[in-house]
């Protein structure tokens, strides 16, 4: 099972494991990853599979309309003349 973390947490532990790899790529033949973009990704990889990061809702905005009572007025006799939008 994942464990929940924030953000900031999985990123240090991602750093650690990074760091951790690329030191050990010299000394044992076992480790595959030679660059630290390598390490780096291998780093996220494991850190995905024991971490999990949830994703905050979001506000939904709610817009209110109000009807105005000239609303349902056709006002598309005035355009071209100068009188609509104040033109």
């Amino acid at each position: 099972m994942k464990k929940n973390v924030t953000m900031k947490k999985m990123r240090s532990e991602v750093m650690k494991s990074a760091m951790m790899r690329f030191r050990m790529s010299g000394r044992y033949a076992w480790v595959k990853e030679k660059t630290w973009s390598d390490c780096l990704k291998a780093a996220w990889e494991s850190a995905k599979l024991r971490y999990y990061v949830p994703k905050k809702e979001k506000a939904v905005r709610v817009e209110v309309r109000h009807s105005l009572p000239y609303s349902e007025i056709d006002l598309s006799f005035l355009y071209g003349n100068g009188k609509y939008n104040g033109d």
